[in-house]
């Protein structure tokens, strides 16, 4: 019987270890998916197409691909150029290999790809290419950035609604982008009674020189309108800026507001002019600009993305590589969803991932990118507001006021659109918001105790306008208090306000805070030393979001102080959006909760504690001794079950004492090794018990006696 027993237990540990051994090896050998991306690889925005694609795609793979398979990305340049575009698609094609494309950057290239991939059908992504016709009667190419109709629609309501202004000026480059943004922006200033009266078409057959020679010169002795949309590329928006600026039209007459396709590539065009190097926002401070996404705006998955893009490129992300981050995790979630079976069915994967896209067709059924949520329309294309930003100092902040979508929370649309409240484009309701720009300022951690969860912290949260307009105006008080402090160990009652002007005129409204908050501390990993993430969030109580968002006036800062025993490492801040049910007092909604949005401001750092050796051996030496003496109880022969017994209870006793009398000076984490060590014992057990069967009796007498030990530990022979 012992020898069937042996023999069983022999074959089923060989069969366990054959099938994970062939599990391990089917996934390791499945066929991995291929993916293309193609853009100018020789360009700045091609490596950040690049940079943003591949690490999603290394995300991915390292936590084990799509269904155990692992994705491959293939790089293809089409250097810009139409003809280039159309036979790599057609490689792609032929090759029948690839499930889905991302790209391409430019309007040009997509419209000659996008005819192959409809003939072909194979799903396509661009993050850049703005043209509507370039996924017009395509429903195989996808967009997941707003086109050139929406830009030229929001900057029209943005310059009469937003920055109450009366007359407008454009400039739009000879080109099929140019001029859509010039039509499009034409007939909305038109029905919202904006003046445009000058208007200047940039062409590339004519000399620079000669065309900013005669824009400076009207708008020097002509009428001078409040606003000039600059609806061209990066390459002459940035001349026409920079002539603008010298001329003085900037700083005293006009303010200007550019495109997206300056916007995305203005500093890098900007790089060769020696008044932007030794002076930081010589020609861009105060320049407005339109953008489908702002990093002040963005939340915590926008916050994690820099923080992952950093860690990898050592770099801060351009716009471009967040759109082409998201473009491709759209594509992936659509073919997780979708089920892939690999190349013999690449026909019928690329159908199901095609139509999963075409699933995201609202909040409720879209992705959550790095850049907000991706649903798409009709069309394939996705339909979101912008935002307005401006720079200072050479960062984008973002403008003081923005319109943000609201998915039908505006009661009375009509009455909000008259009064300036809300603008309508496309049916989508977009409500005014306030941008307050929170700056965080002398933080100090006095004490942090692990046992209770806790930390206490000072510092002080001085708020203002973001940009150039109205900073010299103090905020109302309803857009500063009252503040709600979500962690908080008892509610803060704030002093009164600090009022007071910097030295350039900005006023700044402060207020002090000191404060316990609670948080979560990590211990799984005691007594070694762990970094732990604290953080600090507030919100405005009654400002909800669509009214009131704060934004971040720094990325970060360092702490001014921490317990001795702690180092610390930079505060981060960030926005986000917290959800709260309420009922709002509106009678309709007494029995049935709704939640009510608000911005939330997230200030965040990491610190870790001090350990010398001597601390170190005190709180593992007890757990230490303790796993030594069970293993001699252990040895002890099973014959000898008195003495076993005697030396367990005289040692949990002694266990039991020393904890009673050192609970109190016992670190949190001290009692996670307590639960290891529980399931330990009773590990122990388990292995005593079975000592007394006739089949393990054998084996267990060989452990105890032929592993080398020491002579004090050897159990005596009965």
């Amino acid at each position: 019987m012992q020898k069937f027993f042996l023999v069983f237990f022999i074959c089923i540990s060989i069969w366990i270890c054959t099938y994970s051994w062939w599990q391990f090896q089917n996934v390791a050998e499945k066929e991995a998916i291929y993916i293309a991306v193609i853009c100018p690889m020789d360009l700045e925005n091609g490596k950040s197409m690049h940079n943003g694609v591949q690490l999603y795609v290394d995300q991915v793979n390292l936590s084990g691909g799509i269904d155990g398979r692992k994705i491959k990305i293939l790089f293809y340049n089409d250097e810009n150029s139409p003809s280039k575009a159309k036979n790599i698609a057609e490689n792609i094609a032929s090759d029948n290999k690839v499930l889905f494309v991302i790209g391409h950057y430019y309007n040009n290239t997509s419209r000659a790809a996008g005819k192959i991939y409809k003939r072909f059908q194979i799903p396509a992504i661009t993050a850049s290419a703005t043209a509507e016709d370039v996924i017009l009667n395509n429903k195989w190419y996808f967009r997941t950035i707003p086109g050139n109709h929406i830009e030229a629609s929001f900057v029209a309501h943005y310059i009469k609604t937003g920055l109450k202004k009366k007359s407008a000026g454009i400039i739009f480059s000879k080109d099929a982008y140019g001029k859509l943004l010039a039509e499009t922006f034409k007939k909305v200033t038109a029905e919202l009674g904006v003046q445009v009266d000058q208007k200047w078409e940039w062409d590339y057959d004519k000399p620079s020189d000669l065309q900013l020679e005669i824009i400076q010169k009207q708008l020097s002795e002509g009428k001078v309108p409040d606003v000039l949309y600059c609806a061209t590329h990066a390459a002459e928006g940035v001349e026409l800026i920079t002539t603008l600026k010298e001329s003085g039209l900037l700083d005293q007459k006009i303010d200007i507001i550019s495109s997206y396709a300056v916007a995305r590539s203005f500093f890098s065009k900007l790089k060769g002019y020696p008044q932007e190097k030794s002076t930081p926002g010589f020609y861009s401070d105060g320049i407005y600009f339109a953008t489908p996404f702002l990093r002040a705006l963005g939340g915590v998955r926008a916050f994690e993305f820099d923080s992952q893009y950093q860690e990898k490129y050592t770099a801060k992300p351009e716009i471009v590589s967040r759109s082409y981050y998201d473009a491709v995790k759209t594509a992936i979630e659509a073919a997780n969803k979708s089920g892939v079976q690999g190349r013999e069915y690449i026909h019928e994967d690329r159908e199901k991932l095609r139509n999963t896209l075409a699933g995201f067709y609202n909040p409720q059924h879209a992705v959550k990118g790095a850049g907000g949520l991706i649903w798409f329309n009709e069309e394939g294309g996705v339909t979101r507001e912008y935002a307005v930003g401006t720079w200072q100092g050479q960062k984008e902040t973002p403008a003081n006021i923005q319109f943000s979508q609201q998915n039908n929370k505006v009661d009375d649309v009509l009455e909000a659109v008259l009064d300036d409240q809300a603008i309508l484009i496309d049916d989508l309701v977009m409500s005014a918001t306030q941008i307050v720009s929170v700056a965080v300022q002398n933080i100090n951690i006095t004490d942090i105790t692990m046992d209770l969860s806790q930390f206490t912290a000072s510092f002080q949260l001085k708020f203002s306008s973001p940009s150039k307009s109205h900073t010299n105006e103090f905020l109302p008080n309803s857009l500063i208090a009252p503040l709600e402090f979500e962690n908080a160990v008892i509610p803060i009652t704030l002093s009164d306000p600090v009022r007071e002007k910097s030295p350039d005129g900005k006023a700044i409204t402060t207020l002090q805070v000191q404060a316990t908050f609670k948080t979560d501390f990590n211990i799984s990993s005691f007594p070694f030393n762990t970094e732990q993430k604290i953080s600090i969030r507030f919100r405005n109580e009654e400002a909800p979001y669509e009214h009131l968002i704060y934004v971040p006036a720094i990325e970060s800062i360092a702490l001014e102080s921490v317990p001795e025993n702690w180092r610390s490492f930079n505060a981060h801040f960030y926005q986000d959006i917290m959800s709260k049910k309420t009922s709002l007092g509106d009678p309709e909604y007494f029995r049935s909760e709704r939640a009510s949005e608000y911005s939330r401001f997230n200030i965040e750092f990491t610190v870790i504690q001090k350990k010398s050796f001597l601390m170190f051996c005190y709180q593992t030496l007890p757990l230490l001794l303790t796993g030594i003496a069970f293993f001699m109880i252990f040895r002890i022969p099973a014959e000898q079950w008195e003495k076993r017994l005697l030396r367990t209870v005289a040692l949990q006793s002694l266990l039991l004492v020393f904890h009673l009398r050192q609970h109190t000076n016992m670190p949190v984490g001290y009692f996670t090794i307590i639960d290891y060590a529980y399931y330990l014992f009773h590990l122990i057990l388990l292995f005593s018990l079975a000592s007394y069967h006739p089949f393990f009796k054998k084996s267990m007498n060989i452990i105890r006696y032929k592993l080398p030990s020491l002579p004090l530990m050897r159990g005596n022979k009965t």
